[in-house]
This record gives structure tokens, C-alpha cells and sequence, in this order.
């Protein structure tokens, strides 16, 4: 795979998750989750390159296209091998407290595909993270395409 998260964060994503499941056990019913942003919220890292400095960032806009929702960002934008790379979304405070899950698809080319949970952050309700490190060969060179993916929960028709 072409990312991994970062072994700082791995203790509070673990205990992140450990906290969600024994939330989620307590209830009955399965949370369904929805898309709430559009499936062309992406960004591009460059992996094995000199880190740039520079941050790759994109709108999100609603799962319409018509409403900008918060912004995604890749910081940095390019990195070497075994470089962090830091992903944030921050959520426009009118959808905050809407967007109740915020995930990452990264597309790393011939070393696969995969998907993150992010992490949002206790004190403010629209703000998610992750930081994760760019996996690859000595001398391995690639652009990852980084999907943003904001969920909100599926509250049904009631009937």
C-alpha cells in the first residue's frame, strides 16, 4: 500500500477506535452511512520527491456539486519515502454538525488502493485529521490521488 498512518497517531486512532465500537455496541440499531460531499473532492501527493513545503488543498462542495461545504488539504504536497504526510478537512460550520465521519480513499497506482478513517478533533466540531506515512522503494517515484469523503448519517424516511 502507498500510505500507512503514522505511528504517532496509531495510539489515539486505537483508542479512537476502541471508544466507537463500545458506543456502538451499546445500540441496536447500525448506523448507514451517506455521502455527503462530491466524488470529485480530490487531491494530488507526489511521493519520493523532496518535500515542497507546499500545501495541495481542494474545495469540498455537496454531494451536488452546487454547495461548498469546507476545504481538504494535503500538507505537504509532495514528500520522499518515509515522509509524513498530514491530511485535514475542515467542515464550514453551518454543515459541522452534520458531517458526522470524514474518510480519505488514496489511490497509490500499482501498490493498491486504500481508505483511512480520520480523526476529528475534540474541540472543534468540523475540524478531522490524519497524519500518514508515504510507504515505497528506495528511489520509487508516483502521484497519489488523495479522495476526500465527508458522511453524514442516514436518518431514513421513518417508515
Amino acid at each position: 500500500m502507498g500510505f500507512r498512518i503514522d505511528t504517532p497517531t496509531t495510539p489515539r486512532i486505537l483508542g479512537c477506535a476502541a471508544l466507537l465500537c463500545m458506543v456502538g455496541c451499546a445500540s441496536d440499531e447500525e448506523v448507514t452511512w451517506v455521502a455527503f460531499n462530491g466524488d470529485a473532492d480530490r487531491v494530488e501527493v507526489l511521493v519520493g520527491a523532496e518535500a515542497s513545503g507546499e500545501v495541495a488543498s481542494v474545495a469540498l462542495t455537496s454531494s451536488t456539486g452546487a454547495v461548498e461545504v469546507g476545504t481538504g488539504t494535503a500538507d505537504p504536497s509532495s514528500v520522499p519515502v518515509g515522509g509524513t504526510v498530514r491530511l485535514d478537512v475542515a467542515v464550514d460550520s453551518a454543515w459541522a454538525t452534520t458531517v458526522g465521519r470524514v474518510s480519505v480513499d488514496v489511490a497509490s497506482g500499482a501498490r493498491g488502493d486504500r481508505s483511512f478513517e480520520l480523526v476529528q478533533d475534540s474541540a472543534g466540531a468540523g475540524m478531522w485529521t490524519i497524519a500518514l506515512e508515504a510507504v515505497g522503494d528506495v528511489g520509487e517515484t508516483r502521484t497519489d490521488t488523495v479522495t476526500f469523503r465527508l458522511w453524514t448519517k442516514d436518518e431514513g424516511d421513518g417508515t
